[in-house]
């Protein structure tokens, strides 16, 4: 190269240069602004020009293994970054001379730095040290406090890392902090100074004990403290003063419970304690959370009743592994009580809800159900969502699980909704639960349907995941009228009945002429808990046997189904309201005698609406048991 030429070059990118083992005098090439050398395995001497060029921005020794030395003195004016990550023979960097102002970046991970020289102090305008890995760095110079434009410091790896300097505080700019595997044996009182810090990260730090005050941590929205193996009493008392935490990860930690504080977490999102194998208890959680993975928590039998999950943004509840939680609570319907729970909420429609159980039948009331990993429905236009349930086993692997959409048969469109766990394999049968709105749905940008009357369902795994079977059931919207026709009526039949006749007519709800029937006491409790639902439930089905029994007036709900039970009968036909006496006489009913007359005399709370009680009289009055109406499957 001529010398005109070399006073032209800007740019030196030699990248995987295998057979490079020098570089050249920099002192005759005066406008180099790039150097990019990454992957140079073979070079190992630097001229020592380098340390002293005036217009150079960008330097990559990325990678450059052999590399063991760089120019004693750094006095380079215009750089901006420099990236000496795996540089795996660099034991020492270069002292820095005068004021390298406008160098933002420096990386250093995995090279083999002992320390840093005090002379770090004038790189003023640096935003951004990393020492990710540098396993042989032992200590940070005092006068890391003078940078007062750091944002973001990684130590992460750093294993020979025993003490934080106390004068941390001092660095006002930092946001972003990561500890993780070092050995710090605690964090030094003036952390607590670090207003402007957003993410702090101290996993596997397995030999600090206690945490010091984080309360001026007013800025902090994400705190990791993973396999840490911290027990009661390690967290502050007021961790409740991090207003702005968005996300706590206290996976792999020996907690027995967690702290009251937890809970006061305002604006906490997203709360991780996977593997926590000694947590036997969560009973509540913070108001905002949409996320709580409790995969792995092997001990836990308690959870949240109700688990009241941020209505405004789809929600996951993770429960692998949890054997306990099925032995402790109810196995057949722990995981449709916690959906239920969501469900409660639907009269402000959320956009979707996913849990995961151990398990592996799907109720008979997904009244859509298909073995395989695909199952299609179809959707009616008042539709606001479904609730889908899938069985699935992974043999011992990290389950990996998706739902894609079909509308009409055509486009493909992926789901929002799927279980990706990373880290704790899966040793048995699962469900997998999930509620998502048809709105939603329609926001996504890759969605181009209004309407559609045909969806289809299909569920894809990693390898060695198997989708056993899968269940659909539609849900309808509130506030959309019913439709008029008994071709288009979602249910056969409400029952209503009282306790006393459970047991007796539970056959109903479940014979082969009578599916699609819906009772009031389990599947209906499970899925249309409010009130409003049930009784547009009512006036979406077909049929209405009304059972009379002696102690149906001892449920004040039941007159009101009853009004709207008869209501409908006289709006549409009457031939459509079966009512059956069961082990009382029907001369009780018209005279309103026994039971009933007790219940209205003794109970003032609920009965001291006069104009309520009288039209719950007439309407007992008006409905007759006539033996000759009955279907003969009801007279058996």
């Amino acid at each position: 190269m001529d010398n005109t030429s070399a006073l032209k070059l800007e740019i030196i990118n030699l990248s995987n240069s295998l057979s490079l083992v020098r570089t050249p005098d920099f002192t005759s090439i005066p406008n180099l602004k790039r150097l990019i050398l990454e992957g140079c395995t073979s070079l190992y001497e630097v001229h020592p020009s380098l340390g002293h060029h005036k217009k150079l921005q960008y330097v990559n020794l990325l990678n450059c293994i052999s590399v063991s030395t760089l120019p004693s003195s750094l006095e380079m004016d215009s750089l901006e970054v420099c990236s000496l990550d795996g540089c795996l023979k660099l034991k020492k960097f270069p002292n820095i001379v005068g004021n390298m102002n406008k160098l933002m970046v420096l990386r250093l991970d995995e090279t083999s730095i002992t320390e840093l020289s005090s002379s770090t102090c004038h790189l003023i305008g640096l935003g951004l040290l990393s020492m990710n890995s540098c396993k042989n760095l032992t200590r940070i110079p005092k006068s890391i406090g003078c940078l007062k434009l750091l944002k973001k410091l990684d130590l992460s790896g750093c294993s020979g890392l025993k003490y934080i300097l106390e004068n941390l505080g001092e660095i006002q700019s930092l946001e972003e902090f990561d500890l993780s595997g070092t050995s710090i044996k605690q964090l030094p009182a003036s952390i607590s100074l670090l207003k402007n810090l957003k993410v702090l990260s101290l996993d596997g730090c397995q030999r600090i004990v206690v945490l010091p005050s984080l309360s001026g941590l007013c800025s902090l929205e994400v705190l990791s403290l993973r396999a840490c193996h911290l027990k009661e009493g390690a967290l502050p008392k007021r961790i409740d003063c991090l207003s702005s935490l968005m996300s706590l990860d206290l996976s792999g930690n020996d907690f027995v419970r967690l702290s009251i504080g937890i809970f006061k977490l305002s604006r906490l999102e997203m709360l991780v304690l996977e593997d926590c194998r000694m947590l036997e208890s969560l009973l509540e959680v913070p108001s905002k959370v949409q996320t709580v993975n409790l995969n792995g928590c092997i001990r836990l039998k308690e959870i949240p009743d109700p688990i009241n999950l941020s209505s405004s943004k789809r929600s996951e509840f993770l429960c692998l592994n949890c054997w306990e939680l099925r032995k402790h609570n109810d196995q057949d319907n722990m995981g449709f009580t916690m959906l239920e729970r969501y469900l409660q909420g639907l009269s402000n429609p959320r956009p979707g809800f996913g849990i995961v159980v151990p398990g592996n039948e799907i109720p008979c009331w997904f009244n859509h159900q298909k073995k395989g990993s695909s199952i299609s429905v179809e959707v009616h236009s008042w539709s606001m969502g479904f609730v889908a349930c899938v069985a699935f086993s992974a043999s011992g692997e990290k389950p990996s699980l998706f739902c894609h959409f079909k509308a009409n048969g055509r486009e493909n469109y992926p789901s929002p909704m799927g279980i990706s766990c990373n880290s704790i394999q899966v040793l048995s049968d699962h469900l997998w639960l999930f509620y998502l709105s048809f709105d939603y749905l329609k926001e996504l940008k890759e969605w181009q349907h209004e309407s559609f009357s045909n969806m289809e369902l299909s569920f894809h795994s990693s390898e060695r995941v198997k989708v056993k079977n899968c269940g659909v059931f539609l849900l309808y919207s509130l506030h959309t009228p019913p439709p008029s026709q008994f071709d288009g009526m979602q249910y056969d039949i409400p029952i209503i009945r009282g306790t006393y006749t459970s047991n007796t007519f539970t056959h109903l709800s479940t014979a082969p002429a009578l599916r699609g029937t819906i009772s009031d006491d389990k599947e209906l409790e499970r899925v249309m808990t409010i009130r409003s639902r049930l009784l547009e439930a009512i006036e979406e089905s077909g049929l209405s046997v009304i059972i009379f029994a002696r102690d149906c007036a001892s449920l004040t709900w039941c007159f009101d189904e009853l009004v709207k039970m008869v209501r409908f009968m006289d709006e549409m036909r009457p031939d459509t309201v079966f009512p059956v006496s069961y082990d009382i006489k029907q001369s009780m009913i018209d005279f309103l005698t026994w039971s009933y007359t007790i219940v209205f005399d003794e109970d003032e709370e609920n009965f001291r609406n006069e104009v309520k009680v009288k039209r719950w009289m007439n309407i007992l009055t008006g409905v007759k048991s006539d033996e000759k109406s009955r279907p003969e499957s009801l007279k058996r």
